[in-house]
């Protein structure tokens, strides 16, 4: 396995990881534990496409289909920070450090998600 250049480490330890937990919270307040296999699914696709937009369009299929109106309470939200990961260094990340990113922020979203779901 590859490791990341660690300005990609510095940059989710001080920017990506405190939005991704504000995230996972905002998970929690609209699945109220009851959405775990739909981030699951979220975050089993960020590690198996190879294309940054394949998360971005589960996201939007997501809030789409949402009759519960639980998707849509923080997608568009979800999309506007995955989208910032792409103006965040612009120009020196590849599209393999995008992916990097992106699976780092849905990590520690969901991760905080299952945190607060099991207390």
């Amino acid at each position: 396995m590859d490791k990341s250049p660690k300005y990609l480490d510095e940059i989710i330890d001080k920017k990506i990881y405190p939005k991704s937990v504000e995230m996972g919270k905002k998970f929690y307040d609209a699945f109220r534990g009851e959405g775990k296999s739909q981030l699951r699914k979220l975050q089993t696709l960020a590690y198996s496409t190879s294309r940054f937009t394949e998360i971005l369009n589960f996201i939007k299929n997501q809030i789409g289909k949402d009759t519960q109106r639980k998707w849509t309470s923080f997608g568009e939200e979800l999309l506007e920070e995955l989208k910032g990961l792409q103006e965040m260094e612009k120009g020196k990340l590849s599209s393999t450090h995008l992916l990097y990113l992106a699976r780092a922020y849905i990590d520690g979203a969901v991760n905080e998600y299952l945190y607060l779901a099991k207390k």
